[in-house]
């Protein structure tokens, strides 16, 4: 397989990702993947230190770390 054959590595990107033991490893793994690191980003802390009495995140009950943002990110 060349390295710089565009047809030769489309035909084994799509042999690769159609075997379903692939299929099932995504499926199963990568929520998995995703909340072990949204977890391990959970315990960052605040990104932002608002000193503002009217902030809005004195009305939600969510802190602004990285785990908050990358959830939003990756839902929009």
């Amino acid at each position: 397989m060349g390295l710089l054959n565009l047809e030769e590595q489309l035909t084994f990107y799509g042999m690769y990702h159609n075997n379903r033991i692939n299929i099932l490893i995504h499926v199963v793994c990568v929520p998995l993947l995703l909340w072990s690191a949204l977890i391990w980003a959970s315990n960052f802390g605040k990104l932002e230190s608002s000193t503002e009495q009217d902030s809005l995140w004195r009305i939600i009950p969510l802190q602004p770390n990285l785990a908050l943002y990358a959830a939003l990110f990756y839902s929009s």
